[in-house]
């Protein structure tokens, strides 16, 4: 297994350990967009503070990498930036860039899932071959070498439930499972299902195929306070009007993943010409990957419980 080393700095550190209830999940960002190919989904992304502090302050669980539209990341993660505000993010953000940073400019965006942060007391050592010079991170291996005695280290501090984590016990914090069957099993939370239906779905609306990014938003089909989950077979990721009008049942999707519009448009508005055109339709857009596609039996509960007829 691989880990990453990651160099942070100590305010977002201290702003994400100190968050009650703990967070689930954080933004790893890098500043200029960039790209993160280090790790697969389910390996441990490590936190080491930089200098003068230089130790090993926690761990999360990489899911997945993007890369958003400073306003959109702020949007997308919030408090889970690393920042109070969306205007402290904005200059952390433009401190550490070359060029002017706008509201436009691209972030990347690593999301990590079941951070730990650790208590003072049980910081780590760098490891070793460990260079002053290295300004972003390190990939190592957990079974050969410094990589193997660093997690040996961080793992015995994950079972014995060092650090503050929302995990319910030590031994859920490690995953089992790595890659694709990773995001398949994980239940992120409402950043990583905003940022997973966004990738699932190659960054356009189900129904209309819109690829404005802005735009587009993750819509739960079963709504997480009626026994729905953040899984993305529970997800449809949708332009904003659509999104709404989904929410409110006068849009519905049947388990064939064809598109109905409810008789209500024109009954309550006197208009809708434009979403009847979509009536009767196939979705446009549905992932590549079939175990992440919008779960049958959520559909037909949508369509039995929320849409108007």
């Amino acid at each position: 297994m691989k880990l990453f080393l990651g160099v942070t700095d100590r305010h977002w550190y201290n702003h994400l350990a100190a968050q009650n209830p703990p967070v689930s999940e954080v933004n790893f960002w890098k500043p200029g967009g960039g790209g993160f190919a280090a790790l697969e989904p389910g390996c441990p992304f490590v936190f080491k503070l930089k200098s003068p502090v230089n130790k090993i302050a926690g761990v999360g669980f990489f899911h997945s990498y993007t890369r958003l539209p400073m306003r959109l990341a702020w949007e997308t993660f919030t408090l889970q930036n690393g920042r109070d505000t969306y205007e402290q993010f904005f200059l952390a953000i433009k401190k550490n860039r070359d060029s002017a940073a706008t509201a436009s400019s691209d972030v990347g965006c690593i999301l990590l899932e079941s951070p730990v942060f650790f208590d003072e007391r049980d910081w780590l050592d760098v490891p070793r071959d460990w260079s002053p010079s290295i300004q972003v991170g390190k990939g190592y291996d957990t079974h050969q070498g410094e990589g193997a005695v660093l997690w040996k280290r961080i793992e015995a501090l994950l079972l014995a439930g060092h650090g503050k984590t929302s995990a319910p016990q030590p031994s859920a914090v490690i995953p089992s499972v790595f890659g694709k069957e990773y995001l398949r099993k994980s239940r992120p939370g409402q950043a990583g299902f905003r940022i997973g239906l966004t990738e699932a779905y190659n960054r356009r609306c189900a129904i209309t195929g819109e690829n404005i990014l802005p735009v587009l938003q993750a819509a739960h089909i079963q709504p997480v306070h009626k026994q729905g989950t953040n899984d993305l077979t529970n997800g449809l990721l949708l332009r904003s009007d659509m999104h709404t009008l989904y929410d409110d049942g006068l849009i519905g999707v049947t388990p064939d993943y064809e598109i109905r519009i409810s008789e209500k448009i024109r009954e309550e508005y006197v208009n809708g010409k434009i979403y009847y055109n979509w009536d009767g339709k196939r979705l446009s857009t549905l992932p590549k990957d079939e175990h992440l596609c919008p779960h049958r039996e959520r559909l037909e509960w949508h369509m039995g419980n929320v849409f108007e007829r």
